[in-house]
C-alpha cells in the first residue's frame, strides 16, 4: 500500500536557484570592465559580488572567465544565456525526514498512533511519502498518511503517519520504515533519507466505563547512579469529571516489568503536572537489576521504552 501527498509552493524554482547558488560561494563584490565581467550583469541576475559562479577567480575579468559561462553569455546574452549557465549550477537536493523517536507504542482499541514526519526540503518541490517496508505486514487499510501541514515550533512541512490496528493484527514488536520521494523538474525522482523506527503493539485493554486514562506515555526511561527515571505524560478522557480525576489519581498505580516478566520495583502513584499531564518518578535500581527493557503499565494502557545508559548487567 502506498499513500502519497504533493507539497509545492508559488517560490519561483529559477530565483531560488540563484539565490542558493549566491550562498554556496564567498563574497567578493570588485568591478569589472569588460564586456564578460561588468557588475551590472550580476545585479541583473540577483548574485552580486558572486564573481566566482562564471569566474575562476574572484578579480573577474576575461582572463578568468569560465569557458562554459562566455559559450553561454555568446550564445544568449545574460537572459537567458547566463541566466541558464546559473541554473545549471544548482541541483536539486535532496529532500530529508529529520530523525524520529526510536519507539513507539500502539494499543488495540486506543487512540491512533500518530507519528509526525517533518520534511527538509529546499526546493519546496513537489514529494511523495512512502512507507517503505513493514516487519511483520500490517493489516489493509489500518494505516494513512494525513494531509501536509505546518508544525508549529518552527512551521516546517510535516506529515503524520496513523495507524489504527485492528484485533486481527499480531501482537508483537514491528519495525517500519519511512521516505520521501521527491519529483524533480524533468520529471525524475530522488528519495530521502530512509528512517526507521519500532512499534511495540498491545492488546486490547478490558473494556469499562470506569476508565478515566484516555493516553498514558513513557517519553523517557533511563538510569544512572543506581537510579532508574521514567518520564511520561497522562491524558484524562473527556467525559471523566473531576472527581473521577481525582480518584484515579489516589488508586492508580504504575506498574513495572522487565522484558523478561520480572515485576521491576513496587508500585507506585502518579502525580502528574495538573496543566501539561507530565509526571516523572525514579526507582533505585542496581545495574544488576535494572531492566534493559523496561514495561509500564497504568490503567491497563501498556508501554515499553528501552532504558537508557543501563549496564551490561542489565536484565533481558
Amino acid at each position: 500500500m502506498l499513500e502519497t501527498h504533493f507539497f509545492s509552493t508559488t517560490v519561483n524554482k529559477s530565483i531560488y536557484r540563484k539565490i542558493a547558488s549566491a550562498l554556496m560561494v564567498a563574497v567578493s563584490i570588485v568591478t569589472m570592465a569588460d564586456a564578460y565581467g561588468k557588475g551590472a550583469f550580476a545585479d541583473e541576475l540577483e548574485v552580486s559580488g558572486q564573481c566566482t559562479l562564471c569566474h575562476t577567480s574572484p578579480d573577474g575579468g576575461l582572463a578568468t572567465l569560465k569557458p562554459a559561462a562566455r559559450a553561454a553569455f555568446d550564445e544568449g546574452g545574460v537572459k537567458p544565456g547566463l541566466e541558464n549557465f546559473l541554473n545549471s549550477l544548482v541541483t536539486d537536493a535532496k529532500p530529508q525526514i529529520l530523525p524520529i523517536d526510536n519507539e513507539w507504542n500502539a494499543q488495540i482499541g486506543e487512540l491512533p498512533l500518530s507519528i509526525p514526519l517533518i520534511i527538509n526540503d529546499e526546493e519546496k518541490s513537489g514529494f511523495v511519502m512512502e512507507l517503505t517496508g513493514v516487519t511483520p505486514s500490517l493489516a489493509p487499510k489500518s494505516f494513512s498518511f494525513s494531509k501536509l501541514y505546518l508544525e508549529a515550533a518552527k512551521k516546517r512541512p510535516t506529515i503524520d503517519f496513523k495507524w489504527i490496528p485492528t484485533s486481527k493484527q499480531k501482537i508483537t514488536k514491528y519495525t517500519v520504515s519511512f521516505r520521501a520521494n521527491e519529483i524533480i523538474d524533468n520529471g525524475s525522482k530522488q528519495f530521502s533519507n530512509l528512517v526507521k523506527t519500532t512499534i511495540f503493539l498491545w492488546p486490547a485493554r478490558p473494556v469499562s466505563s470506569n476508565n478515566v486514562i484516555e493516553r498514558f506515555t513513557v517519553s523517557s526511561a533511563k538510569w544512572g547512579a543506581n537510579k532508574m527515571t521514567l518520564t511520561g505524560n497522562i491524558a484524562y478522557k473527556k467525559s471523566a469529571t473531576a472527581a473521577a480525576r481525582a480518584t484515579a489519581l489516589k488508586t492508580l498505580r504504575l506498574n513495572l516489568k522487565g522484558n523478561n516478566g520480572i515485576v521491576v520495583g513496587t508500585s507506585v502513584l502518579l502525580t502528574p503536572n495538573p496543566k501539561t499531564g507530565v509526571w516523572t518518578k525514579t526507582f533505585t535500581l542496581t545495574g544488576a537489576q535494572v531492566p534493559c527493557l523496561v514495561k509500564a503499565e497504568y490503567e491497563k494502557l501498556m508501554v515499553a521504552r528501552t532504558v537508557k545508559s543501563a549496564p551490561a548487567t542489565c536484565k533481558k
